[in-house]
């Protein structure tokens, strides 16, 4: 999965997380930006593997369980 970092993953850039729904009219993006991933993707069979953030960006690798 690659996406948006979330809150949390860059404490630097939070704010921007935050504030993106308004400034960008993104509805859903707030909720995005705190969901649980890992158990999202465990809800379908799936476990981590590993994560990178490559500065906005989310490289997440989920494996089979």
């Amino acid at each position: 999965l690659i996406d948006s970092i979330q809150i949390g993953d860059a404490a630097e850039l939070d704010r921007h997380i935050e504030n993106f729904p308004r400034d960008f009219h993104e509805p859903y993006y707030a909720d995005y930006a705190r969901a649980d991933l890992a158990a999202l993707f465990g809800d379908a069979g799936l476990r981590p593997r590993e994560s990178e953030l490559a500065f906005m960006a989310k490289v997440m690798v989920f494996e089979k369980a």
